[in-house]
């Protein structure tokens, strides 16, 4: 895992979230390829390549992404389906 990516994780879980890399290490990372899962609330996103890419312009100010995450995490009912709807969105969430 990079340094990157440690301090991605590291950041969800100051929120109280459960988030893990999932990519192995030295695999090539495809643009449908699970990265990372969050989980709180009862609920569990995984990101993919794209999601992480879009997040990109965003990780200069991680903490507040991952304060967004906490919230999106604690709205409607439990389940584990992403619920944001947007164009490309099957890029993003596997």
């Amino acid at each position: 895992m990079t340094l990157l990516a440690a301090n991605f994780i590291e950041e969800l879980r100051k929120t109280g979230l459960n988030a893990n890399w999932v990519l192995p290490d030295g695999a090539e990372m495809g643009p449908a390829q699970p990265v990372v899962t969050v989980e709180g609330h009862g609920r569990r996103v995984t990101m993919a390549r794209a999601g992480i890419e879009q997040l990109m312009p965003e990780l200069t100010d991680l903490r507040a992404w991952a304060d967004g995450m906490d919230q999106l995490l604690r709205k409607d009912t439990a389940g584990w389906q992403p619920w944001p709807y947007f164009i490309d969105e099957h890029k993003v969430w596997v």
